[in-house]
């Protein structure tokens, strides 16, 4: 762990009791969330060993990418947008682009990481480290504090892989020019049907 990692954790866990002590459904979605926020190992190995667990890891993306688009879409029903057609919109693009990068990243994990991962397992890791999204729609500061979820998410597959930091950095920049490639492709066809 890095050294400002190990002190992270604890608050991340004192954050995530506040939900209960035994949290279920979406509350224990939110704790995990919470805990691979504040960058807890264990979230990336709990949920990338858990085979069952993609379902509940689509909804942590879905938690965590909703608050921001909602309210920054919000504005944009006054200039006569269709809102609800472009949150739509966007939500099938991100969630399309997301499911292409983990394809390819699960493609490339052995070149570049060393460790053959499946992408169900880079996705459940990945999904619940991604909590500074949530925090987008905060006026000046929400997209800074999104850059977070850079940092837990190379942490998150640093842990499921064990390689080194600056290897999963450029695995995870690989990832995310795939995914911005994707959005590109994709978004004037679906932006047309909705």
């Amino acid at each position: 762990m890095w050294d400002f990692q190990e002190k992270l954790v604890p608050i991340g866990e004192s954050v995530a009791n506040s939900l209960g002590a035994n949290p279920t459904g979406i509350m224990q979605i939110l704790s995990w969330i919470l805990r691979a926020t504040f960058l807890d190992p264990r979230i990336a190995r709990q949920a990338a060993l858990d085979e069952n667990g993609t379902t509940a890891a689509i909804g942590a993306i879905a938690l965590t990418a909703v608050p921001g688009l909602l309210f920054g879409f919000l504005g944009l029903g006054s200039y006569g947008i269709n809102v609800m057609g472009l949150l739509i919109g966007t939500l099938v693009m991100s969630v399309a682009s997301l499911g292409v990068m983990v394809a390819v990243l699960a493609m490339l994990s052995q070149s570049m990481l060393g460790v053959t991962l499946s992408a169900g397992q880079l996705l459940r890791a990945i999904a619940y480290s991604q909590g500074a999204n949530m925090l987008t729609f905060v006026p000046g500061i929400g997209r800074v504090l999104q850059l977070w979820s850079i940092v837990s998410g190379v942490a998150a597959v640093r842990e499921i892989s064990g390689a080194t930091t600056q290897k999963v950095a450029i695995f995870m920049i690989v990832g995310a020019l795939v995914s911005v490639a994707v959005a590109l492709v994709l978004a004037p066809v679906v932006y047309a049907l909705f």
